[in-house]
């Protein structure tokens, strides 16, 4: 396939204008009769993959691929598979994004689409998930973010030793805990409220375990609070933090006293 940058397609998806009229769809073939990108009549971005059915095993990726037959105009029926996603502009991003993807992996391997749409499938995956959460989801990432940058600050000498910074964040993933380093974990819960009041989705979220058989795992608890800058524009740019993360720099530093101890099976705390 031919590579086209990020760049390039989302300038591309850009000049699209929405189709004329309901079950059309205008389109640029990026790849001729292999790959185009496009808008419906109500502006929503869409990836067209012409091959047999894809078989996403990410429900996320489900929900957003279908098959079907497209008869492009003056030209006869095609079997192609449609991502459609919103109209609104971080998901042409989002669009752009998937498809450098695609074009990428597809250049480097020279695979089929199918084969390029399996290897990429989990990099979809985790762009559809950041797009389409909710704002509370969005809330906490902000927060893991916050707390991500102070690690890195925190232990920007340890890296040199081998460890990977890119490891100890899990919360991207939507895994149990949020930073894990060795039988050590951090969750952080993110509030827009002015005190401390955080709900949870079960009590395996605030309850330490059992590390490898033998080991209990020494779990921290980290609150963080914002709110909208006066622009009101949500991102993190225009993200005040009412709880100052600096705090939780000191501590992994061990300029503060350690929390105390707690009998196994107890959450451990600090402010």
């Amino acid at each position: 396939m031919t590579r086209l940058s990020f760049e390039k397609i989302t300038e591309t998806l850009e000049k699209i204008p929405p189709a004329e009229a309901d079950g059309h769809f205008a389109i640029e073939w990026l790849v001729p009769d292999l790959l185009a990108v496009g808008k419906s009549s109500t502006g929503a971005h869409c990836i067209f993959m012409v091959c047999e059915p894809l078989t996403p095993s990410a429900p996320v990726v489900a929900r957003a691929v279908r098959f079907g037959q497209w008869q492009p105009v003056q030209r006869p029926l095609i079997g192609c598979n449609l991502l459609a996603l919103p109209s609104a502009p971080e998901f042409g991003i989002a669009a752009a994004a998937i498809t450098s993807e695609i074009l990428r992996r597809s250049s480097l391997l020279g695979e089929s689409l199918p084969e390029t749409f399996d290897r990429v499938e989990e990099f979809i995956a985790l762009v559809l998930r950041r797009v389409l959460m909710p704002p509370s989801l969005v809330l906490g990432l902000l927060g893991e973010l916050f707390v991500l940058d102070e690690i890195l600050d925190a232990m920007k000498g340890s890296w040199a030793l081998g460890m990977d910074p890119t490891r100890v964040w899990r919360g991207w993933a939507q895994q149990s805990r949020d930073f894990v380093f060795g039988v050590t974990s951090l969750e952080i819960k993110t509030t827009g409220l002015r005190t401390s009041k955080h709900s949870i989705h079960s009590l395996d979220q605030v309850e330490a375990r059992v590390v490898d058989g033998c080991l209990t795992e020494t779990l921290f608890l980290g609150s963080i609070g914002m709110r909208t800058a006066p622009e009101g524009s949500y991102s993190v740019s225009a993200l005040e933090v009412v709880t100052d993360p600096a705090a939780i720099a000191k501590l992994l530093h061990g300029a503060r006293a350690p929390p105390r101890a707690c009998p196994p099976g107890q959450l451990r705390m600090f402010a």
